[in-house]
């Protein structure tokens, strides 16, 4: 009697040793399991939301979400998930560490950055004590990027250098919130200019005049190209594009402000007798997000390298606003002022791209009478620009930023008059080429 007692108590004890091992391998594995797929989840987010803050400027929320898709799910969405609430876009601000959604922005912040957070159910390996053991696994990112406010990013043989030349007073120009100026070259200036808010310069070569700066930066190499295909497919459906052939001849006889081709209340017409000047006058308003592509398509009587395509405005309402356009150039371009003053861009929706495939500024034109409120330059060749104060002026800031595959020179005021100028890049959202960072933040 005392024996059979005996073995039920060592066969209790044994099934519950054998339980309690069967409960602490399956929390083992399925913790194993948890971390790995935590791991794999939070790599998914990350990639998304800096797939989307490379996107910020096209559609930042379906590329995530595209890649939470291809990377998670094999391309097609787990039934009953929301996908639409794992993608946001808003600001982040990296001193703060907040993050805000587009719809709670400030009058001065702008989106800057993709948010990924996730919450999906996964099936334990082993269920604990006959359930399913359905395990929650969460995941967040937020990707924001900084824009180049000067690039020179072209191959160091091709001189990408950032330079500013004639009457710049001490302390001018003001590099206001720039973010990264960059030059594959080197860096001079004509005096030691000012450096405002979130402001860093570097350059591969040497830097001249600014104590600030940093000297021998790696080259930056990752600049994506701008895709000219799309420019002129996007033309063709929402703007114009205009063939050299197109533009009216300055010999022909007809009254110069008659002689215009028009679209959509722009002008192209000619500007120079030689037939190698030619101007695209633009109208008052916002072109929302029309692009003008002109094309070399010819014939063309010289090289392509010896036309000039001034930008201008065509009203004559003081103060006149042009926003929401691109202007994709094959040939070069140039400023021509016209006789009052114009605001170029926006914020927003409202900002203004120029592209070019050759060089922007040729013969130094002055910016004067163009008031720059968000304006995106971007150049396969040299920019070349007189960044003045205005005429009634003392003071002035450009808000621009310019991209170049050689070197960007930037003039100050042609008479003995200095150019207090401030160049400031903070508008958005951040277009163009930029530096993409994770943020460090727990949701």
């Amino acid at each position: 009697m005392i024996l059979s007692d005996e073995q039920g108590s060592v066969a209790i004890v044994t099934a519950v040793s054998l339980f309690a091992l069967v409960a602490v391998l399956a929390f083992t594995v399925n913790s194993g399991h948890l971390y790995v797929e935590k791991n794999r989840y939070q790599n998914a987010a990350e990639e998304a939301a800096m797939a989307g803050a490379l996107e910020l400027c096209g559609d930042p929320v379906e590329t995530a979400l595209r890649v939470l898709r291809q990377t998670l799910f094999g391309g097609e969405w787990p039934e009953g998930e929301a996908p639409e609430e794992w993608a946001e876009v808003g600001h982040y601000d990296k001193d703060s560490g907040e993050f805000r959604h587009v719809d709670e922005l400030g009058e001065d912040e702008f989106e800057n950055a993709v948010r990924v957070t996730l919450s999906v159910k996964e099936q334990s390996l082993v269920p604990i004590f006959g359930g399913e053991g359905d395990m929650t696994v969460t995941a967040s990112a937020i990707a924001f990027k900084e824009p180049y406010g000067l690039l020179a990013g072209g191959e160091p043989d091709d001189d990408p250098d950032i330079e500013t030349r004639e009457r710049f007073p001490a302390g001018y120009p003001v590099f206001q919130d720039m973010g990264r100026m960059h030059a594959n070259g080197d860096m001079r200036f004509t005096g030691s200019p000012d450096f405002a808010g979130d402001t860093v310069a570097t350059a591969s070569g040497e830097v001249v005049n600014l104590p600030s700066g940093i000297e021998g930066a790696e080259t930056v190499r990752d600049v994506r190209p701008v895709d000219w295909s799309a420019l002129r497919a996007k033309a063709e459906t929402s703007g114009r594009v205009f063939r050299m052939s197109d533009f009216p001849k300055r010999d022909t006889g007809i009254p110069a402000d008659q002689n215009y081709l028009e679209y959509d209340g722009n002008r192209c017409y000619a500007v120079k007798a030689d037939g190698k000047g030619f101007a695209l006058g633009l109208r008052e308003g916002d072109h929302s997000g029309a692009v003008y592509y002109i094309s070399a398509e010819g014939p063309l009587e010289h090289p392509v390298e010896e036309y000039s395509i001034s930008i201008t405005g065509i009203s004559e309402e003081y103060g006149s606003q042009i926003t929401g356009f691109v202007v994709a150039s094959e040939l070069p371009l140039t400023f021509d002022n016209p006789m009052v003053r114009h605001t170029l861009g926006g914020p927003g929706e409202q900002m203004a791209y120029i592209y070019c495939r050759q060089a922007i500024g040729g013969s130094v034109p002055t910016l004067a009478n163009f008031l720059h409120e968000g304006v995106i330059y971007r150049t396969e060749k040299t920019f070349t620009a007189r960044v003045p104060a205005f005429y009634s002026a003392k003071q002035t800031t450009y808000r621009m930023r310019i991209i170049a595959d050689r070197a960007i020179l930037l003039y100050g005021q042609k008479s003995v008059q200095s150019a207090e100028t401030t160049l400031d890049g903070r508008f958005g959202p951040p277009c163009g080429p930029g530096i993409l960072y994770l943020a460090s933040w727990k949701p």
